[in-house]
Parts: structure tokens; sequence; C-alpha cells
């Protein structure tokens, strides 16, 4: 059968918008998934245990895939049009700008051909059906127009293989209670310690998250907010604008599967700009949720909306 190659990048939040693409393209036009990791392994400098750069997609109830090199380039994957296009794709990534009319012509031809190319980060990039034996997927795709049409198959698949753990009991008791949970996602770790993230993505401010309170508080009764974050003891000394008995704090050392489904199940959402802190959101049961996001994704977004904002969100 026919195969979907995947260039995999990042750590889960990533991960995840390559494979609900993925299998997409694999419920419309069918074939095998396999997937190439070694990106996320360079960036991790092979140390998963430490940087949190691994296979995280192994941790859930995914459709079976295989792991693979997924280079067009290859010599044993890929045919000539594909090889041509990719290469004119890679020079234009390399190049930067390019005129919208081009954009279009060359995704059109992408697509048509079997490769699936994100050009630049938030543009989107229609999936068309192809003939093309194998298929081959590059880049973010963080936009819900990828996937969204099988949400339902993905909330199947994308929960943990293992059990709710035992140590969590307190936060699944009132998470499975009648109150009205509030997710606070706050993403810190290389926001603030790396100096070129921190001017571009450090975008979620304590002033943003007291607002969002703030707001939450107008919209529902009696809200019980659970706390989720990389740095949970700089939460517990900032987060003061919280009454303690309304408020519970995630221990901060959950695995990341034990992490997100404790976050997916509340009922309401205060999110960071973090592809993680967006999927909790997204695989929520709860169809009248509440979710509050920044306005803007960057801090140079100049006005410019992120896909990743859906215009359901209270933003601020």
């Amino acid at each position: 059968m026919d195969n979907i190659y995947v260039r995999m990048s990042g750590r889960l939040g990533n991960q995840l918008f390559r494979y609900a693409t993925a299998r997409y393209i694999q419920e419309t036009q069918g074939g095998n998934l396999v997937f190439d990791f070694s990106p996320v392994y360079k960036e991790g400098k092979n140390k998963p245990e430490e940087t949190g750069f691994e296979n995280s997609l192994k941790y859930f109830k995914t459709m079976e895939y295989s792991e693979d090199s997924a280079t067009v380039l290859d010599v044993d994957k890929g045919n000539v049009k594909q090889k041509i296009y990719f290469i004119i794709s890679m020079l234009i990534l390399r190049c930067g700008g390019v005129h919208s009319k081009i954009f279009n012509y060359i995704n059109k031809k992408n697509s048509m051909n079997g490769l699936y190319i994100t050009l630049y980060g938030p543009r989107y990039c229609k999936i068309r059906n192809s003939l093309a034996k194998d298929k081959f997927v590059y880049g973010r795709f963080e936009d819900i127009r990828y996937f969204d049409e099988i949400r339902e198959k993905l909330l199947q698949e994308i929960q943990p293989l293992q059990d709710e753990l035992i140590e969590n009991k307190v936060l699944y008791d009132v998470l499975k209670s009648e109150k009205q949970t509030v997710c606070i996602s706050i993403r810190r770790g290389d926001y603030v310690s790396n100096a070129e993230f921190e001017k571009k993505l450090n975008v979620c401010t304590k002033e943003y998250f007291e607002k969002a309170v703030k707001c939450i508080k107008q919209k529902i009764d009696k809200p019980v907010f659970i706390i989720f974050s990389d740095d949970i003891e700089w939460c517990k000394t900032n987060i003061d604008f919280i009454e303690k008995e309304n408020c519970y704090f995630e221990s901060g050392k959950d695995p990341v599967w034990e992490k997100l489904r404790l976050m997916y199940m509340c009922k309401h959402f205060i999110i960071s700009n973090s592809t993680f802190s967006w999927w909790s959101q997204y695989l929520s049961r709860n169809e009248e949720k509440i979710v509050i996001a920044p306005k803007f994704w960057f801090k140079n977004d100049n006005g410019n909306t992120y896909p990743l904002l859906l215009d359901s969100f209270i933003k601020i």
C-alpha cells in the first residue's frame, strides 16, 4: 500500500499537528503512516529524558505507524516530479517572501503531486487529493482547517494508553465533579530563559492571566481553577489573584500524556501561546467551553491573527 511520510519536529504539541494532518490525508486518500522522528531527536540532542524531545505519540492510542526517513530526496522515495517540486519549495523557503500568485501555484502543484508543505508558517496550504503513490508531509500545519473534519476520530486516538495516575486522585475527583473547572496553562521555560524566544514569544504576562481570570469569573459561576505549568513554583508565588480554596496546582512532574489528559478534562480554558496548551482545549469534550487566549501569538504579529487563535476564543 502507498505510504504517507511525515517529517516530525518539536515536542508533543508540534507532533500532534503533523499527526492530525497525516491522519486526514490517510482518511481521505488511504496509505500507511510513516513518521520520521530524527529531527526531534536532533533538537533534543538525543537526551529525551532531559529535553522532552522524543517520540511523544507512542504514549497515545494513535493509528498504527512505522518509523523511517521521510525525505523525498532519498533514492528509494518520491518520483521525479516530487523531487523537482520539493527542491523548488525548499529554494522558495530559503529566499523568504514570495508573491501570493507564485505561492498558490507552487502549493497547488505540490499538493497535486502528493507534497504537502506549509511553505510559510501560518499561511494555509489546501490539501488536494493526489494520484501519487507516496505522499510527503513537511511543515507545522498549525491550522484547524487541516484536520478538523476528523475531530471525532482524533478525540478517540489522542488519549493516553496508560490509566490515570493514583497520585492525581484529588485532581481527578475535582475534574469529574460538577464543578466549573478552568485549566490555566502557563508556559514559561525557554519563553523566559532564552533571550531570542523571550523577545518573540513571551506574550502571556502575569497581567494577561489576571485579566483572563477576571473575565472568566464574569462568564461562569464559582469557577475552580487548575494551574498547569513548566514552572509551578513560580506560579505558586505569583498567581496571587485567585482565592486559595478555588485553586489547585498540578505537580509539574507528571509525564506529558498525564498532563495533557488532566488539562483536556477541564471544562474551560485560559491558554498560553503554546501548541501544547492549544491542544488541551481542542481535545476538550465540553461543547460549551469558554476559551480565553492572548490577542497575539507572537510579540511581532503587528495586527496579524495567527490561525490558532480561533474566532470562538475570547482574546485578551
